[in-house]
């Protein structure tokens, strides 16, 4: 994972959401607007597992709505229209065995305190070679295991693939170094998509 920089929020969801609308009653075209917006802000990546999601229905994986703090909550309600409490997620392995479910299909109503908007969250991260995600604080990292799932079979792997093609890209080049491997990680191309599964690179 990396920090979420939050931006501005579309202008019509402000009105909409002054005029006293709730989620449930949002229009095609204002939770498009939405999606969009929530893609770009985290550069084409899932919040929670960093794998590459999508705003347009007809791509796959297409992304979804996120509620941080669910509706199902005592002050979710308040905040369901709350640009801070939204989210991007994939698709979660929706289709897939429960056990296999990751992301918000996998967290449902819980409420994490794990927060990936706050840095001082993402730094208690860290990534084994094979694809793991830990976190040095107990609490965060039972969330993360019991709640998001981000260490199932499939994410470990492609997180291990990603990272291993980098090193053999840059070896064939003839030009690793750390600072070219974290270079590739932080980069952000011109459509505004940064390297998925980015927390494992910049974190190597």
């Amino acid at each position: 994972m990396i920090a979420i920089r939050k931006r501005k929020e579309p202008k019509d969801l402000t009105t909409y959401r002054c005029s006293g609308g709730t989620y449930i009653g949002l229009d095609t075209k204002i939770k498009n607007q939405m999606k969009a917006n929530l893609c770009k802000e985290q550069h084409g990546l899932c919040a929670y597992c960093m794998r590459r999601v999508s705003c347009n229905e007809v791509e796959d994986p297409c992304g979804t709505i996120e509620h941080y703090i669910p509706q199902s909550c005592p002050q979710g309600q308040s905040l369901q229209l709350d640009w801070n409490n939204l989210l991007f997620v994939c698709n979660g392995h929706a289709q897939g065995p429960l056990g296999e479910t990751t992301c918000d299909k996998h967290k449902g109503d819980s409420k994490l305190f794990f927060d990936s908007q706050k840095q001082s969250c993402i730094d208690t991260l860290s990534y084994t070679r094979r694809g793991k995600i830990e976190a040095t604080d107990s609490h965060y990292n039972k969330e993360l295991n019991d709640i998001l799932n981000p260490n199932n079979k499939t994410f470990r792997l492609n997180r291990q693939q990603v990272y291993e093609t980098l090193i053999k890209e840059l070896n064939k080049e003839n030009s690793f170094s750390l600072g070219k491997l974290q270079k590739r990680g932080t980069s952000v191309s011109r459509k505004s998509l940064c390297p998925l599964y980015r927390g494992h690179i910049i974190f190597h």
